[in-house]
């Protein structure tokens, strides 16, 4: 059928307007943010989730909220990160980064996105302040501390469940580390590691038994290696 007045084929023009991309106005940012958010509300008591969505609010939204997020450039992102981290100090940056990939991360899980553009950045960030930490010694303070590391985003990844297991099986980092799956006896819930002795005197055979919780995260390192 044909406009004759205006010469255009409305037919065509029909079949064309279906086959032109439509705008995917639920990639937007400011909108995968806001869904992001609302996962993190299950995992995390209020005030943790809270501090994650001021913090966006604050330094994120409202610069890149209306982007759509393949439309934000990796060196733009990575700018505007290190003037927070000028005005509102390193740490501020570095945990602002790490909210901004897990929306990354989220979007790429929905089908949004292929790739995590802050993948690497923070070797690109000023480098906080590092200051010596005595060890923790109150209860309440070491309940608190692991909360927050069984509830940060990327306590799944491998260093993330070494730190995790850190605070049930206390011994040494390079002990850990050194770990091995033919070492476990799974039946009787132990770990079984030797180490050098002083001065050339042998070896000495550790024995580690492992709670519940220590095995789930062995079970998890076990099947993401699979």
């Amino acid at each position: 059928m044909l406009d004759i007045s205006n010469g255009i084929d409305v037919q065509q023009a029909k079949i064309t307007k279906r086959a032109m991309p439509k705008k995917k106005s639920d990639s937007k940012f400011g909108t995968l943010a806001h869904e992001w958010i609302e996962t993190r509300k299950s995992r995390v008591i209020e005030a943790t989730w809270d501090k994650d969505w001021s913090r966006l609010n604050r330094f994120i939204l409202p610069q890149f909220a209306d982007m759509d997020i393949e439309e934000i450039m990796p060196k733009d992102l990575l700018e505007h990160l290190t003037k927070v981290a000028q005005t509102n100090g390193a740490e501020t940056s570095h945990r602002t980064l790490r909210q901004v990939g897990a929306i990354y991360e989220y979007a790429m899980t929905i089908g949004k996105i292929k790739y995590n553009i802050t993948s690497g950045m923070t070797k690109y960030l000023p480098k906080p302040h590092e200051t010596n930490r005595s060890a923790i010694l109150d209860k309440t303070v070491l309940g608190k501390y692991i909360y927050t590391v069984e509830n940060d985003n990327e306590c799944h990844d491998l260093v993330g469940c070494a730190i995790r297991l850190l605070p049930h099986i206390f011994v040494r980092h390079s002990e850990m580390l050194s770990m091995r799956w033919e070492d476990i006896d799974w039946k009787k819930n132990t770990w079984t590691y030797s180490v050098s002795k002083t001065k050339g005197k042998g070896v000495d055979t550790h024995i580690v038994f492992l709670s519940e919780q220590v095995l789930a995260i062995l079970e998890e390192i076990k099947g993401a290696n699979k």
